[in-house]
């Protein structure tokens, strides 16, 4: 009686358990099936070239990436709502994109070049007379 009572308490508890864990599976492949993947490709915006080792960043997720040797990014299961792309780099201007739920390529996105102007600098030289200096050719 006691080894029946203890067999169907197991049995009991293990059908609790898979089907809760049933229903978890189903929500996590449900909640993945409605992300999305988002890329895209930084160029330069003079020459249209691309740019390595650009930082990519989603701000409200806080998740970043850089940019591979062809300009080429992309982030994976990404939730389909309103988000704005961060996109940084030393030599260039840094931009903010935003983006929406529909958006899955976003393509070239140009980057503008840090220019830095100066006003124009005027180098005057002064032969100084040295007296008793020479100088040997060899």
């Amino acid at each position: 009686m006691k080894n029946t009572f203890f067999f169907l308490l197991v049995l009991l508890f293990s059908a609790c358990l898979t089907d809760g864990h049933a229903k978890a599976n189903v929500s996590v492949f449900y909640d993945l099936k409605q992300n999305r993947d988002i890329s895209g490709k930084i160029i330069d915006k003079k020459s249209k070239k691309s740019i390595n080792k650009v930082k990519v960043k989603i701000k409200e997720l806080g998740i970043e990436t850089y940019t591979n040797i062809n300009g080429e990014f992309i982030f994976l299961n990404i939730p389909p709502k309103k988000l704005t792309l961060v996109i940084e780099h030393a030599e260039y201007q840094s931009l903010e994109l935003q983006f929406d739920k529909a958006e899955n390529i976003l393509g070239e996105i140009e980057l503008t070049p840090n220019v830095l102007e100066i006003k124009e600098v005027l180098i005057v030289g002064v032969k100084g007379n040295k007296e008793g200096a020479t100088s040997t050719i060899i």
